[in-house]
């Protein structure tokens, strides 16, 4: 196998579900439990005004916390760009979806073959677009991976994207410019 001719090793943020299983299914179902509470309330109580009110109160607290209850937490895992002559990796040894979910993942992109390579600079957001190879394999609870790999496909016009942690202080642009042949498209905004 070639060695690459760079790599670049930071870390990256990303917004992690901070809830167990139980609690996400309990407020995904709360509104149809309210709706349920409330038919029989309101059959054993003769169809009051006050019924109808206590309903309504009940159904806007119950979808407010369904859609905006989701806790998350900012989270940074390590991720890799490696730089070889004819193709970049970017590869990503951990990411945690979930408390039970993490992966490896490993994404392959011709340089031929990349549409576009955007760089927001205030969100330190960064875009990848194009013909993409990705491995994604499955950690166990051990953060050893599990084999076959949980997909293997090529995709065209498929994206990468990761936002770089605010602490990393590197110049991307001119570290991409400088490996690759691609000219980054830099965003300010």
């Amino acid at each position: 196998m070639q060695a690459a001719n760079y790599v670049l090793k930071t870390r990256e943020l990303f917004l992690q579900p901070n809830e167990s299983v139980v609690v996400k299914y309990i407020r995904q179902f709360s509104p149809l439990i309210g709706v349920l509470f409330f038919a029989w309330y309101w059959f054993n109580n003769g169809f009051s005004v006050l019924s109808v009110l206590l309903f309504i109160i009940l159904m806007i607290a119950f979808l407010f916390w369904s859609l905006f209850g989701g806790k998350t937490i900012r989270s940074s895992d390590p991720v890799e760009f490696h730089f070889y002559d004819d193709h970049l990796v970017f590869f990503r040894p951990i990411r945690r979806y979930s408390y039970s979910a993490s992966r490896q993942e490993k994404y392959t992109i011709n340089y031929s073959a990349i549409s576009e390579l955007t760089y927001q600079k205030k969100d330190k957001h960064i875009r990848i677009l194009g013909d993409i190879h990705f491995i994604w394999h499955k950690l166990d609870a051990n953060n050893q991976l599990i084999e076959p790999p949980q997909r293997d496909e090529f995709l065209t016009e498929f994206g990468c994207f990761s936002w770089l942690a605010d602490d990393v202080d590197i110049d991307f642009v001119s570290i991409v410019e400088r490996y690759t042949p691609i000219k980054v498209t830099v965003h300010d905004w």
